[in-house]
């Protein structure tokens, strides 16, 4: 009966849950989360938390969330940025400057995306996880496993339709 919830959070390590974010306990015994370990993007030699992006994307008036990810090209990994905009924002060379500009500055030129689109939806677990490991094997053609675990699985269309478009770019 909780087989799936077993095989998800006690499988990496024996008897001791885990749940693929990296996290700090305080002094105060309290914890911050710092976000997905299993997330970490490896670009350029460069290894660069998706948390990190989401926190100065994010912040704009114009993005309510984003996702970022890799794509494999020429034995090589990109790092790709989705974004889901505020009401009454449309995307634009205008504003696809101001995040590269953000991101270049706040962070560093390295994590720059390469590709940056405007989707409707960002796919997420039941429990409101952004699933950035479903979107990078989705758009780097690898077997995606448990789909049911998605809140919002009809979002992964506009996903597939982009993935065609970055293997002919």
């Amino acid at each position: 009966k909780n087989e799936k919830f077993i095989n998800a959070y006690f499988n990496k390590y024996k008897n001791i849950w885990y749940h693929g974010d990296y996290a700090k306990i305080t002094k105060n015994n309290n914890y911050i989360i710092y976000g997905r370990s299993d997330a970490t993007l490896n670009s350029r030699g460069i290894r660069i938390g998706t948390a990190e992006i989401y926190r100065v994307v994010e912040n704009l008036k114009e993005v309510d969330e984003c996702l970022a990810t890799e794509f494999i090209k020429n034995n090589d990994t990109e790092v790709i940025l989705f974004t889901k905009l505020s009401k009454q924002n449309s995307f634009n060379n205008i504003l696809k400057d101001k995040i590269n500009y953000q991101i270049k500055t706040l962070l560093s030129p390295k994590h720059v995306p390469s590709k940056i689109f405007c989707v409707n939806d960002i796919p997420k677990t039941k429990s409101g996880k952004i699933v950035e490991l479903t979107i990078k094997k989705l758009i780097n053609d690898q077997e995606i496993k448990n789909l049911t675990s998605l809140a919002n699985p009809e979002s992964l269309s506009e996903y597939k339709v982009i993935a065609k478009k970055l293997k002919f770019d």
